[in-house]
């Protein structure tokens, strides 16, 4: 949006008319109370004259200020306020808007530039809305005080330089860098020309300074609509110029103004009785949870807005809690499985709230001590799979209401509160690193409760509290102060060494970078020959080999890693079912390219214990920080189905992860079915595909159970993803990985994105995985490979499309693999099966069957 009026307003007046109309041989420096008369032949870029009455204004035929005559580059005659009627104020009004414009030149540079090498491959996992969230190589604060320090003191001498023209020192060794006389406001006055382009003639001079501040004006706008754009669809200006070229229709800023205006269907929280339908192709993280003609996540009681359930709808930005105030009537608050980040909102100003749902975002920081006191009224708090760190508040034993608790999988430190809450029915505080004696009122959970707490003591846990647990639960607040005294003095010795942290900083970047590429170097698949049965070597730091630990072979606990300087990790176990082996026995095996997919790359590696494991190197799994990132690698390790795919161990890189599975030799349904047109693809008869397809619907019962909060249990069921065992029974594997990836990778890596209900209205549900489903029950009936699998759409069969037009035209015999068709008395049950499948495609997912009906109508049908 904002690049489409960006385009637009780049139109200007032609400089060649400027230049024959308005330029002299000498001229007028247009700083007010300072001239200078300066000779055209010296080529000095510093000055110039006021233009005449009729020279070009924003409005045609306006008046121009008497105060604005044409000596200020870029000046139009507006200034509708009259700001720069007092010619103090001017030149400080000129001062700030040169500034601003440099700094959001500066900025939209930054943004364009790395967004159109992400475009091009050059770099990877751009996203400038973000950016402040991420990990570089000092904490934000520490980042914070520097950047605030070095402007400060550039500021500081413009402003010196402004008060005080010419009292601020020249650096005499650089020459072209010294203040021309009649210049004010060094570092960086309204003639700043470092590039000395200025020099040699006069007519570049007022050129250089129109064109500057025009386009300064125009990357501040730009700037505000990039802001517009990332808040509100969640991408990068390239991606919104690509989707408006697409859809100009639906893609512009009158769609998202049109989303406003519909959000204003409440007063004081009443809902409005019809509301138009959405534009169907605005991007995700617009809200576009609009259904026909109604809010679909708005929940209203006799015409009253009483809830919010905007779930898995990847979005990102700040919740306005001010704006969720005025819903007077509202109790419940789901945002779960989104990407919000930063502090926790300030839901605690909506004091009548009953319940929290805040699970699977990326929350982080402390909740403040009182969060919990203004809205007692609480039953239901769902705050885990985030990143919030601190203790929990004291004030969760208010909520005298609590039916229900939930902060697994977080970085809570420090002891439990003493919540003696009758009411409390679920608890869940595992996966955090809370320490301390576990109160007698909460030892009546179970053991998986507290799980994931290596600090913590007492019934339930078989652990028995010291004397010296049961004093750190006593004494844990009285060491909060002298640690705030002690960042506060790191903070000052941070500001007087800014200088040299400068240069520490600089240095660690470049250092940083260049271990980054030599890791690089060493981890990358090295291909020896470019056959399809090449033999590749993999690489890791042999500093990470020699710091392998008997304990790391093991597996068994999140100690078992060994971080080396590098930053990387050893093996993780997660299941020790094949027995135990760690990074070096995996790098001394060779292994041969299995191939690519959306995710990564896969190998086969054969270790000298005869162990053959498949590693798949896993690019875009950056949504969750190590320690959720290993919680999610372990509740994988501990799953247990015949059709479910076990991995066995995880090596955490941030910038790529390995996953190791068992080898199954026979390969994917894909290529068996496809691709492979030996014993295999023959023995594939009606007894044995009924098999499968049974086989992969009770994989997803199990994960659809086990998973049942996540909003897709699998996310990228697909024939290539459903390994064939000795005996034809299936192994789902590649499941439950959407809490894993960012909402734009998972778009383009997981094939539920693919269904009809996130193509219309960027959507996705357990239904999802039954639109899925169906798509492989007819592609194993079929024997067609689904076009359904390719990006483009180019190539392969609508299955859908086809089944749903032969069956309409009673031609379903035609539809089957005609392998299958010798099976007459059989014929019957295929049909059926076709059928379950067709319904399982249907394209309105409310019409659709759901995971557990599709199941028992296929466990129904016999060979």
């Amino acid at each position: 949006m904002a690049l489409s009026i960006a385009s637009t307003a780049l139109s200007s007046l032609p400089t060649r008319e400027l230049h024959q109309r308005f330029f002299l041989g000498n001229f007028t420096t247009c700083l007010p109370g300072r001239t200078s008369h300066v000779n055209a032949t010296k080529g000095v870029s510093s000055v110039c004259e006021p233009l005449p009455p009729d020279r070009p204004l924003w409005f045609p035929g306006s008046s121009p200020p008497e105060w604005l005559d044409g000596s200020l580059p870029g000046d139009f005659g507006f200034d509708p306020l009259g700001l720069g009627s007092d010619p103090e104020l001017l030149k400080w009004f000129a001062q700030a808007e040169l500034m601003h414009g440099r700094w959001a030149m500066l900025a939209v540079a930054g943004i364009l530039i790395p967004e159109w090498l992400e475009s091009i491959g050059y770099i990877k996992d751009f996203s400038w809305y973000d950016a402040g969230t991420r990990e570089y190589f000092a904490d934000q604060t520490t980042l914070f005080v520097v950047q605030l320090a070095l402007m400060g003191w550039v500021e500081g001498r413009r402003w010196a330089d402004l008060i005080n023209p010419g009292s601020v020192d020249i650096e005499p060794k650089v020459p072209h860098k010294k203040n021309p006389k009649p210049d004010v406001g060094y570092p960086g006055g309204l003639w700043f020309d470092p590039m000395m382009w200025g020099r040699g003639s006069p007519e570049p001079v007022m050129v250089l300074r129109t064109k500057e501040i025009k386009n300064g004006r125009l990357a501040m706008l730009a700037f505000v609509g990039f802001w517009f754009q990332a808040i509100y669809t969640g991408e990068g200006p390239l991606e919104n110029l690509t989707c408006h070229i697409a859809d100009p229709g639906h893609c512009n800023i009158f769609s998202v103004m049109l989303y406003f205006i519909v959000l204003q269907f409440t007063n004081n929280g009443r809902c409005s009785p019809s509301l138009p339908p959405p534009p169907p192709l605005l991007p995700s993280s617009t809200l576009s949870f609009l259904i026909r003609t109604k809010w679909e996540g708005v929940i209203c009681f006799d015409g009253i807005v009483t809830g919010l359930h905007l779930t898995g709808l990847g979005l990102t930005g700040k919740i306005d809690v001010e704006a969720l105030r005025e819903l007077h009537s509202l109790r419940t608050i789901s945002f779960t499985n989104n990407s919000f980040s930063g502090p926790i909102p300030d839901f605690h100003r909506i004091g009548a709230l009953k319940s929290i749902l805040l699970t699977g975002n990326q929350f982080s920081g402390v909740i403040p001590k009182d969060f919990f006191s203004h809205i007692t009224s609480l039953k239901k708090v769902w705050i885990s799979f985030n990143q919030l760190n601190g203790t929990i508040p004291e004030s969760v034993t208010e909520l005298s209401h609590l039916i229900e608790l939930h902060l697994e999988h977080n970085q809570f430190t420090g002891p439990i509160p003493p919540m003696n809450i009758p009411s409390l029915k679920q608890l869940d505080l595992s996966n955090n690193m809370l320490e301390g004696k576990i109160p007698e009122s909460l030892s009546i959970f179970s053991v998986d409760t507290f799980k994931g707490n290596e600090g913590l003591c007492g019934k339930p846990l078989d652990k028995v509290c010291s004397d010296k647990s049961t004093t750190n639960n006593i004494n844990n607040n009285t060491k909060e102060q002298p640690q705030k005294k002690s960042n506060n003095t790191m903070l000052m010795v941070v500001v007087i060494s800014i200088a040299g942290l400068v240069f520490i900083f600089f240095a660690l970047c470049t250092l940083k970078q260049r271990r980054e590429e030599e890791e690089e170097e060493h981890f990358g698949v090295l291909d020896r020959e470019k056959m399809p049965d090449s033999v590749v070597e993999v690489h890791v730091p042999s500093s990470t080999r020699s710091r392998m630990t008997d304990t790391s072979r093991k597996g068994s606990s999140r100690k078992s890693s060994t971080h080396g300087k590098n930053g990387m990790t050893d093996l993780i176990m997660v299941n020790d079912d094949k027995g135990a082996f760690g990074l070096p026995d995996l790098m001394k095996a060779a292994a041969e390219v299995l191939g690519n997919g959306g995710l990564g790359s896969a190998y086969k590696a054969v270790m000298a214990n005869g162990l053959s494991v498949v590693v798949k190197r896993l690019r875009e799994m950056n949504r969750l920080q190590r320690d959720g990132f290993d919680a999610e690698m372990r509740r994988f390790g501990r799953l247990s189905h015949q059709n479910i795919l076990t991995p066995l161990a995880y090596h955490f890189r941030r910038e790529e992860k390995l996953l190791v599975s068992e080898y199954i030799p026979k390969g994917s349904l894909l290529y068996v079915l496809h691709g492979d047109r030996g014993t295999c693809h023959a023995e594939l008869n009606w007894p044995i595909r009924l098999k499968i397809i049974q086989g992969i619907a009770r994989g997803m019962g199990f994960l659809h159970t086990e998973f049942a909060s996540y909003d897709l249990p699998h996310g990228n069921l697909k024939s290539s993803n459903v390994l064939l065992g000795e005996d034809y029974e299936p192994l789902l594997s590649d499941y439950a990985f959407q809490p894993l990836i960012n909402t734009p990778n998972a778009v383009q890596a997981m094939f539920a994105y693919k269904s009809p209900e996130y193509i219309q209205y960027q959507q996705v549900s357990p239904k999802s995985d039954v639109y899925c489903l169906g798509i492989i029950i007819l592609e194993i009936l079929t024997g067609k490979f689904p076009s359904q699998y390719l990006s483009n759409g180019k190539g392969g069969t609508d299955v859908v499309q086809w089944v749903l037009s032969s069956m309409y035209e009673r031609r379903e015999e035609e539809l089957i693999d005609p392998e299958l068709l010798s099976y007459t008395n059989s014929r019957d049950q295929i049909f059926q099966l076709l059928r379950i499948g067709a319904a399982c495609t249907e394209g309105n997912p409310e019409q659709r069957l759901d995971m557990r009906e599709a199941i028992r109508r296929i466990e129904e049908v016999q060979i």
